[in-house]
C-alpha cells in the first residue's frame, strides 16, 4: 500500500519494510494512472467473467492486432503451454479465434471475434471518455504538452525494460540492499 502525503510517499508492505522516500509529484501521478489503468482493466476483466491474462490477451489483441501464438508468449510472459490453454479459453467464450496463418501452413493466427471486436471497442471507448471527460476544459496547449511528455515516459520504460542487463544489474543489487528496519527511521 502506497500513502501519498505531498512529496511524502510511505511505502507499507512487509513490517521490516516501511520506509518513507521523497519522490516527484510527477512520478506519483503517473503511477496513480498507472494503478487506475490495472484497477479498470481487472473490473472489466471481473465484468466479462474473465481472468487477467485473459483481459491482457484480448487488450493486445485489440491494440496490436492479430498474431501468433508465439508473440503472445512473447508479449504476455507466459509460457507456450499457457497460451495454449489461454487461446482456448478464449475461443470458448467466442472473444478469440484461432485462423490459417497466411504465409506458413504449420502456425495459426489468434485474433478477437466479430464479438470480441465489438467488446474490446466498448471496453476502451467506455475508458477514453473517461479521460476524455478529465481533460474536459484543459488548454489544448496544455493537452499537447501533456501527450509530449507521456510519450516521453513511455519511451523511457520501453527503452528502460529493452535494456534487460542494466534491469537484470539494478534488479539484482536492489536485492542485496537491505531493506531499512523501524529503528533507522527513528533516528
Amino acid at each position: 500500500m502506497i500513502v501519498l502525503s505531498d512529496k511524502l510517499v510511505t511505502r507499507v508492505g512487509h513490517p521490516s519494510w516501511t520506509a518513507e522516500v521523497r519522490v516527484d509529484p510527477l512520478v506519483s501521478s503517473v503511477r496513480g494512472v498507472v494503478e487506475a489503468i490495472e484497477a479498470y482493466r481487472r473490473v472489466v476483466a471481473e465484468v466479462l467473467g474473465l481472468g487477467a491474462s485473459e483481459m491482457n490477451a484480448l487488450v493486445d489483441l485489440w491494440f496490436n492486432g492479430p498474431c501468433t501464438p508465439r508473440t503472445l508468449v512473447d508479449r504476455l510472459g507466459l509460457t507456450s503451454a499457457g497460451v495454449t490453454a489461454l487461446v482456448d479459453r478464449l475461443e470458448a467464450t467466442g472473444l478469440a479465434a484461432r485462423g490459417g496463418h497466411p504465409t506458413d501452413r504449420r502456425s495459426v493466427i489468434v485474433e478477437l471475434t466479430d464479438t470480441g471486436a465489438t467488446t474490446l471497442r466498448a471496453v476502451v471507448g467506455i475508458a477514453d471518455s473517461h479521460i476524455a471527460s478529465a481533460a474536459g476544459g484543459t488548454k489544448p496547449e496544455y493537452i499537447r504538452e501533456l501527450d509530449r511528455l507521456l510519450k516521453q515516459i513511455a519511451a523511457a520504460l520501453r527503452a528502460g525494460t529493452a535494456d534487460r542487463a542494466s534491469l537484470t544489474a539494478g534488479l539484482k543489487h536492489a536485492a542485496t540492499v537491505r531493506p531499512p528496519s523501524h529503528n533507522d527511521l527513528d533516528g
